[in-house]
């Protein structure tokens, strides 16, 4: 099957362009001492009274101020690079729901360090494109890319999904989920205009309404 890859420049390529942010940028974002990076709160997505009281709303709203909750979520640039290294501290992890219903970022290029994309991590970003630099990702948690509208899904050496991964994804056309032996629940549900699935091993278990 033929399809358009998204690609997106190195960071010395880009560097200068004021729609490009490279996540060094502490306008921005936060490493913590082990490494996680997350949004500053201000800066995260804004979410409802009832959505705060579900599980994302937990992960996403728990430890943010009054006022500040998605105050500056349109500001955020359409393309957003993470390196390495922010400072002196190396990148391992993103936070649980990241970008969770930001509204401005189209395409995201993560470090080779990356392994897991977490729980919520792109829910609900509605003018997600692409998610590039997925060479190394072996495990998508629960709800990652729910609702989101990511086009294109390559993660070639994927192990592990969660339940409802790529649920509501209606603008969804490729998957390569890896070496995954099991397709939980949910895990592409209303993904209505998917056409291809590769996957490199023979999958035992498909959940109830996986596709």
């Amino acid at each position: 099957v033929e399809m358009e890859t998204i690609k997106l420049a190195n960071a010395d390529d880009l560097a200068g362009k004021a729609d490009v942010v490279v996540a060094t940028d502490e306008k921005y974002f936060i490493i913590t001492d082990d490494g996680m990076v997350y949004l500053k709160p201000e800066y995260r997505g804004a979410v409802g009274t009832q959505q705060a009281n579900s599980s994302m709303g937990k992960y996403c709203a728990s430890d943010m101020g009054a006022g500040k909750v998605g105050s500056k979520n349109g500001e955020l640039p359409e393309e957003i690079i993470i390196p390495e290294m922010i400072g002196e501290t190396p990148v391992n992890s993103l936070a649980n729901a990241t970008f969770g219903f930001n509204t401005a970022v189209k395409r995201v290029k993560l470090p080779s360090c990356i392994t897991k994309i977490p729980n919520f991590c792109f829910y609900a970003t509605t003018q997600l494109e692409a998610v590039t630099g997925t060479e190394n990702v072996t495990e998508i948690g629960n709800s990652a890319f729910l609702q989101s509208n990511i086009r294109q899904a390559i993660f070639p050496k994927l192990a592990k999904l969660g339940t409802n991964a790529f649920s509501g994804c209606a603008l969804l056309c490729v998957a390569d989920i890896g070496n995954v032996d099991s397709v939980p629940g949910g895990c592409f549900s209303s993904c209505i205009r998917l056409y291809t699935v590769r996957n490199g091993s023979n999958v035992a278990n498909v959940g109830q309404a996986a596709f």
